[in-house]
C-alpha cells in the first residue's frame, strides 16, 4: 500500500466531483484527483479535454469550485480557470 501524501500549511481546502484544491498559507496551489475535472497541475492537453492547474502559479487569494472545474482569483484582480 503506498502511503498517503501529507501537505502542510495549507488554509482551505475547495473539492469537486472527483477532486481537491488546497490554498496554502503562501498563496499557491495543490490540486489532485482526475485529471479531467481539475485535478492535475502543468499539462494542458486538449486531446482529452484536459485543462490543468497552472505551474507555479502564486497569488491566489480566493478558489470557486464548480461540479467539473476550479477558478481561482490571482493577486487580486486575475481570475485562472481550470
Amino acid at each position: 500500500m503506498t502511503p498517503a501524501t501529507t501537505y502542510t500549511n495549507i488554509k482551505t481546502i475547495y473539492s469537486n466531483i472527483a477532486n481537491f484544491a488546497a490554498l496554502k498559507n503562501d498563496g499557491t496551489l495543490v490540486v489532485w484527483g482526475a485529471s479531467k475535472t481539475g485535478g492535475c497541475t502543468g499539462v494542458q492537453n486538449s486531446n482529452n479535454n484536459q485543462i490543468c492547474l497552472p505551474d507555479n502559479l502564486s497569488g491566489v487569494t480566493f478558489v470557486a469550485a464548480t461540479r467539473l472545474a476550479f477558478a481561482a482569483v490571482v493577486n487580486g484582480n486575475e481570475i485562472v480557470a481550470w
